[in-house]
């Protein structure tokens, strides 16, 4: 079983602000003080809901067709390096690869990449089992609901800018969900 969800929505309002608070704390840790402003006048007084997904990973599935020809591969050091690259990327990504680069430095679960026929990493995403559940807690903060031993959760999902619109998403998640 595959479980996705992410916290409660319209949970409690001290719930939440814990949640930001946590949130801004990482934010600050990687030092990108613009960055953090910018956010805290955004969401500050925001209500973020999330929402989680779950699929039967034992009945068949057709996974939606890339546009372009995709290869999934585990995310090694060298693979990381180049779809974490920063350079070039604008302030909202360069603090996604961040985290990304965070969760790959925890050794949580399995990085899987996607790569272009051509070896062009555009797609990078985690499958954390059921097993890393106390991990999934300490990492995350608890955003997520504790992981059962049989569920499987997918996360750090993050597309390369100069892939997005290729339709790639769907055809990497859900052959990274069976890997």
């Amino acid at each position: 079983l595959l479980g996705a969800a992410s916290h409660v929505a319209g949970g409690s309002v001290s719930g939440r602000i814990t949640s930001k608070i946590a949130y801004y704390r990482r934010l600050s840790a990687d030092g990108d003080r613009d960055a953090l402003l910018t956010d805290l006048k955004r969401w500050w007084w925001s209500d973020e809901d999330a929402f989680g997904l779950s699929r039967d990973l034992s009945k068949p599935h057709t996974p939606p067709s890339a546009r372009i020809a995709i290869s999934i591969h585990p995310l090694t050091r060298a693979l990381a390096e180049r779809v974490l690259d920063p350079n070039g990327l604008d302030a909202a990504d360069r603090r996604e690869v961040a985290h990304r680069q965070r969760l790959f430095d925890s050794q949580l679960g399995t990085g899987w990449v996607a790569l272009t026929e051509d070896g062009a990493p555009c797609y990078v995403q985690w499958t954390i089992p059921g097993a890393q559940a106390a991990g999934v807690d300490d990492f995350f903060r608890g955003i997520f609901p504790h992981l059962r031993p049989d569920e499987l959760l997918l996360e750090g999902a993050w597309m390369h800018p100069s892939a997005r619109g290729q339709r790639i998403m769907g055809e990497a998640m859900s052959r990274v969900a069976e890997a």
